[in-house]
């Protein structure tokens, strides 16, 4: 093969399209963009696409803020008939939709795709089967100065694919001799709007066993327990959950604190953070044998910002 020939059955990356995400109706020129009922989908679009409850969305579950917010979009043909088409991304043929609770769309970022290669990045969906499902992080696709404070949020997800074979005019196929032409599915589906929530702190219970008030001889293991959930009652078992542990001594008698140094603790052995099951934790807090005859604040941190504490008496 010359360099001036091209692999058999492919389509030089220049034939074919880059998109990009902010495009709101990709199956129609539409340089005005514009778009009267705030679908997020253009007026040239005739109604917005159809909507398809085959189109699955399944919306982030009650996040933490500053947390990923995951999205998973799936399709089912029902057709009657085998699709042809590019493989779902993230930035190019599926768009989200993200409006706060007044209807406002928040702007999404500025991403240019790749150009879709043929055949390389196509996948056919038989018919009665599901696409691969398509998990992206909306927090990636939103514009960089948008932040999903806390309240609640709809996301609907929109699928479509405006290009064609470049080798194929109408239903003539001028490919070079020996290669294909492919009919591509065209069209637009959109999903379900579907209602997520960001929220800001967990509901914290504990500690269990020890509680706020603890007398432990210095040196030996102490199980820390207590139990996370979302605003919901899901429970929590992300690890990335907890932060760290951390202590700094008191005066025995009015329980002030004494100086400015905090030790940044450490777990017993190899058994360190574990999950329990059901949004229950426990770290098994190696103490150290110099504590003996202190008292000590044990400071439990975790990543929605907020800090946990108990006091120990600590004996030889």
């Amino acid at each position: 093969m010359t360099a001036c020939e091209r692999p058999v059955g492919y389509k030089s990356a220049s034939e074919l399209v880059s998109t990009t995400i902010l495009d709101n109706c990709p199956t129609v020129i539409n340089p005005d963009q514009a778009d009267s009922n705030n679908d997020g989908l253009g007026d040239a679009c005739a109604g917005g696409g159809s909507s398809d409850t085959k189109y699955t969305l399944e919306p982030p579950s009650p996040i933490l803020y500053g947390s990923k917010a995951l999205v998973t979009t799936t399709f089912f043909n029902d057709t009657g008939q085998n699709i042809l088409t590019f493989l779902p991304d993230c930035i190019g043929n599926t768009t989200f939709v993200v409006k706060d609770l007044s209807g406002n769309i928040l702007p999404r970022r500025d991403r240019v795709r790749a150009p879709y290669r043929i055949p390389a990045d196509l996948f056919t969906i038989n018919q009665g089967t599901s696409s691969p499902p398509l998990t992206c992080d909306l927090t990636e696709l939103l514009s960089p100065e948008v932040v999903l404070i806390p309240g609640a949020y709809t996301v609907q997800a929109y699928y479509n694919n405006h290009i064609q074979d470049p080798d194929k005019v109408g239903d003539q196929c001028n490919a070079p001799a020996g290669e294909l032409c492919y009919d591509l599915w065209s069209g637009v589906i959109k999903s379900t709007e579907q209602t997520f929530t960001v929220y800001n702190n967990y509901t914290f219970s504990g500690f269990f066993a020890p509680g706020t008030v603890n007398k432990a001889k210095a040196g030996q293991a102490v199980p820390v327990k207590w139990r996370i959930t979302d605003p919901t009652g899901t429970e929590i078992s992300d690890t990335s959950s907890f932060v760290s542990l951390t202590s700094y001594p008191i005066d025995c008698g009015s329980l002030s604190e004494i100086g400015t140094e905090v030790t940044t603790e450490s777990a017993a052995g190899a058994s360190g953070l574990q999950y329990m099951g059901g949004g229950n934790w426990q770290f098994n807090w190696k103490t150290q044998k110099s504590y003996a005859n202190q008292c000590r604040v044990m400071v439990l941190k975790l990543n929605d910002g907020s800090t946990h504490t108990a006091d120990f008496t600590f004996v030889k």
